[in-house]
Order: C-alpha cells, then structure tokens, then sequence
C-alpha cells in the first residue's frame, strides 16, 4: 500500500449499503495508473491505498455564484450559509457549501459548490464502514481538464457536463430529437443543449463568455454538429480526445470541509511535532516527579520541625497536659510571662494604637503623620496649628492612664500611650 494513491468514483444513488460497488483507479505516486475496475468496497475488490480521493457525481452537486465580503476565510466560511441562502430554494441548513474559488483574480464574486448534506454524510458512512477514509472529495467536473479562457466539455450519453476555468460546471442533458435529420449516426444532436446555450448567454452578460469551447469525444473528427454547435453558440468549437484520468491536483478543490473534515488532517502536522510532543510529555513527567519528591521532603520537614517544636514546649512547661498547636501555646505562655513581668506584648500595643486612634478622632480633621508602635506601647506625632484643639487633646490625653501630651514650636504634638501594668 506504500506511495499508492486510489481514486474512486461515488455512484449516483440515493443511497448506499455493502452491496454497493464502484469504479476506481490505482495510481502509483508519480500518478502513473497501476490498474482500475469496479467492485464491492466490503469484500476486497477494491484496493487500499495511503492517499485516497473520491469522485462525487456532477448531478450531485450545484454551482452557485455570489459575491463575498473581503474577510479572513474563517468569518467568510462562517457567512457562506446566509450569503447563498437566497440563491437556494431549499433551507440552506440542508446543504453542504464549499468555496472553489474567485471567478476572477479581481473579482469578489466566489464559486460555490452546494451538495445535499444528507446524502453525502451517506457516502462517507458508507466507505467509513468499509474502512475507507477520503482525503480529498472533488466533483466530477474537476477531471475535466480546461485552460483559461476556454470551457471543457464532456459529453456522456444523454447527459453532458461543462467546466469553467475558474471551476464552475454545468450539467446537462443533450435532448436528442426524434426528428429526421437532426440527429447524427453517433447520437449527438445538430442542435446544441438549450441549457448550455443559455450558459454561455449569461458568462457573456457577466463578461466571463470563453473564447473557445474545447469538447472531448471519443474521436476528435470533425463533424457537422460541431459546425453547428459552433454558429448556434457563436463561439469556437473545437474537438478533442479526452485524455485518461489523472489524479486531481490540490488545486482542484476540496469538498471534505468543515464538519466533513477528514479525520487524518492533521496527521502530517501531528507527525512533524511528534518529537517535541513526545520531548514535552518528558518534561511533564519528570515535572510531576520533582514536585512529587519536593512534596514528599517538604512534608518531612514539616513533621521534623513540629516534633522539634513539642519537644521544646514539653521541656519549657513540662505541667502542660494537652499539646495541640506548640507554636501558639508558647506564644500564649511567653506573653502572659512577659505581663507578668511588666513587659509590654503584641497585645498590647494594638490596645494602646485603638486608644490613641480614638483620642485623635475626637478632633474633626485631624490626620496622623507619623505612627510608631513599640512593645507595649504606641505613639502619634499630628500637627495642630489650632490651640484650642490641642487644648482638646491634652484634656483627652490627661483623662488617658499611662499617656503623654508634648508640643514643639512647630505645633506637632506627639501623643503617646502605654499598655497598663
């Protein structure tokens, strides 16, 4: 299967199940056809192959014209829905839309590709569960082959298809006549497709008509209908071999968008970045592992500190019974020896700052400009311009255990209060 591309032709059927077959063409990878037939997808008959496009049926597929705002691709994509709706008989959440391209490089009008959302999510069910996964989706159209400013046309049968440069096609019917002498010994009608004439009509109504149409037989001899195909279209026929079936280049189109996205696409992106993927899931585990062990070091340390701790309490205040949290209960103990010992606490100084905090609010507008808190004690320095109100301070102050009123010449008191013993 290495380096083996297949090409498979969807069939125009409603619907699909295993007894479905198809036709395809195996290609080596310089596109050289290897071998081709037609068979069940379940039972072998059609080979694998590592890179696979399908052929959906041109009558599947409507091709529709509409211009699009100049945005990045993913608010077109998004907008594509709304800007083809009134284009569509049809509710356009049923329809499955792809952008082929600008008619023109300077144009903003756009070729879109609708397709019955429901009917092609079929198809790719059907392969799916014959283990078949498509890369790429192209219409028949785009097999055609064309050059610019020329259509290529292919006429099968009853039916006929056109394609423009730009990837717009037509399908048509040849409507054969019955009547005598309008028809040839090969079928081909000397009155061209109504449809195709009116296609060609509207390419000339929009300036896109083709300089030449370029239609592919089976033997490229000329004969009368081509002649009056050619006065009738009022454009240049020419006849041609159609050439065998190559591969479709990416430029062709892709119909697996969105939604019908292939699984694989970004398995070549997954491939390249596998090294650093794998480098960075590395990195991940010897993270996990380091912080694991950090964890694990901290966590001892903490139970060797605690330990440490109880012991040191145990020996300090050895008539103590329960010992939950040594920390706190030494902290306890250490300030109610330093209470007892006329030594000032943390205590005690936030007493001390909620006293004077309360004095120097008793004076409207008064705002502290330098706080100095101390064990046991805390002090203000606020200038009071003012007499009356330092004399407002000092009485607070005189009404206050254990506070201090000075005043320099620059009218800053200072206010201080010590913790009572």
């Amino acid at each position: 299967m290495q380096n083996l591309q297949l090409l498979l032709y969807v069939p125009d059927l409603a619907s699909f199940d295993a007894q479905t077959s198809a036709s395809w063409l195996l290609f080596d990878r310089q596109s050289n056809l290897l071998r081709e037939g037609t068979g069940l997808l379940t039972t072998g008959d059609v080979p694998r192959a590592e890179h696979v496009v399908i052929v959906i049926p041109a009558r599947r597929i409507v091709c529709i014209e509409t211009p699009l705002p100049p945005v990045s691709a993913q608010k077109r994509d998004a907008l594509l829905r709304y800007a083809i709706e009134d284009k569509l008989t049809i509710d356009p959440s049923t329809v499955h839309a792809v952008i082929l391209g600008p008619v023109s490089a300077k144009s903003n009008t756009h070729v879109i590709a609708a397709i019955d959302r429901l009917w092609f999510a079929g198809a790719l069910r059907w392969l799916h569960d014959a283990g078949i996964e498509p890369e790429q989706a192209v219409s028949a159209a785009a097999l055609i082959p064309v050059v610019a400013g020329e259509w290529g046309v292919v006429l099968e049968g009853a039916h006929g298809l056109a394609r423009r440069p730009d990837g717009f096609a037509y399908s048509f019917d040849m409507e054969k006549r019955a009547e005598r002498g309008n028809a040839e010994a090969s079928g081909i009608p000397l009155e061209p497709p109504f449809s195709l004439v009116l296609a060609l009509k509207e390419a000339r109504d929009q300036q896109v008509s083709p300089s030449q149409l370029t239609v592919f037989a089976d033997q490229a001899t000329d004969t009368p209908w081509v002649n009056a195909w050619q006065q009738a279209f009022d454009c240049p026929v020419r006849l041609a071999v159609l050439p065998p079936v190559r591969m479709p280049m990416a430029s062709a189109g892709n119909l697996l968008t969105g939604d019908f996205a292939p699984r694989s696409a970004n398995r070549g992106w997954m491939v390249l970045f596998k090294p650093a993927i794998a480098m960075a899931a590395s990195i991940a585990i010897l993270q996990l592992g380091f912080t694991v062990v950090d964890a694990w070091r901290l966590d001892q340390r903490r139970r060797a500190i605690e330990a440490d701790m109880t012991q040191v309490f145990k020996e300090a205040f050895p008539k103590a019974q329960a010992i939950v949290d040594p920390a706190l209960q030494m902290q306890r103990n250490l300030d109610t020896m330093k209470r007892d010992a006329g030594l000032g606490s943390a205590d005690d100084a936030r007493v001390a700052l909620a006293q004077l905090a309360a004095i120097v609010k008793s004076v409207p507008n008064l705002v502290p400009q330098n706080i100095t808190i101390l064990e046991g004690s805390a002090s203000a320095e606020v200038s009071v311009p003012d007499s009356q109100q330092q004399r407002t301070l000092q009485s607070r102050i005189s009404e206050t255990p254990n506070a201090t009123f000075a005043v320099d010449a620059r009218n800053m008191v200072r206010l201080t209060i010590k913790a009572a013993r």
